[in-house]
């Protein structure tokens, strides 16, 4: 029975990694349903979340939001030069922002 369930694993991996390939190739970052539980109570707490998070979008980010429990605020780009453009801003805001970018394959599931 162990040589099933891992076949089941590896066929539900190869299902996930086609959603995924499916939603970075044919879905545009601004149409991503970005859910975060946390962010809501964050915002109400820590109303700087907000202002960053709006900062972000009015920066041109196409989405914008709360990463895990909130230890990072990050902001989605079509774009790269609209991302640095957006982080040379940002960072006469705020005291820490950072431009980074996605790896171009992902080592966990060959995504490129």
């Amino acid at each position: 029975t162990g040589g099933a369930q891992q076949a089941g694993q590896s066929q539900d991996l190869l299902e996930v990694t086609d959603d995924l390939k499916r939603i970075y190739t044919q879905v545009r970052p601004g149409e991503w349903t970005l859910f975060n539980s946390f962010e809501p109570l964050l915002k109400a707490r820590f109303p700087l979340v907000e202002e960053i998070i709006t900062a972000l979008k009015k920066a041109g980010a196409a989405a914008a939001g709360v990463s895990g429990s909130g230890s990072t605020l990050f902001g989605l780009f079509s774009m790269r030069e609209e991302a640095m453009k957006a982080a040379r801003v940002l960072k006469n805001a705020y005291a820490l922002v950072k431009f980074v970018e996605p790896l171009e394959k992902s080592p966990c599931t060959g995504l490129e």
